[in-house]
């Protein structure tokens, strides 16, 4: 029973994460809690994107950050690109 559970400790042994932003306009805590459950985790992030700041804090310890070339919509499409179908 999770009810009234404000934490669940489940270890999660790798954590893969692809170009993770902050949303627009949603405040994020100044000092992120440290990703303690986590034995390793990779975050691809564009280096093209120019979205303003990465969700990861630094307290994330267990994450390796590494850069691709080009942008998210590079890889995801842009919002409008299935308008002619």
């Amino acid at each position: 029973d999770l009810s009234g559970r404000t934490d669940v400790a489940t270890g999660v042994q790798f954590l893969g994460l692809w170009d993770c932003l902050a949303v627009p306009g949603q405040r994020r805590p100044l000092d992120p809690e440290p990703l303690s459950n986590v034995v390793a985790a990779r975050h691809a992030v564009a280096i093209d994107g120019g979205r303003g700041i990465q969700l990861l804090g630094a307290r994330a310890d267990a994450v390796q950050e590494v850069w691709f070339r080009g942008a998210h919509c590079d890889v995801a499409g842009r919002r409008d690109g299935c308008q002619g179908l």
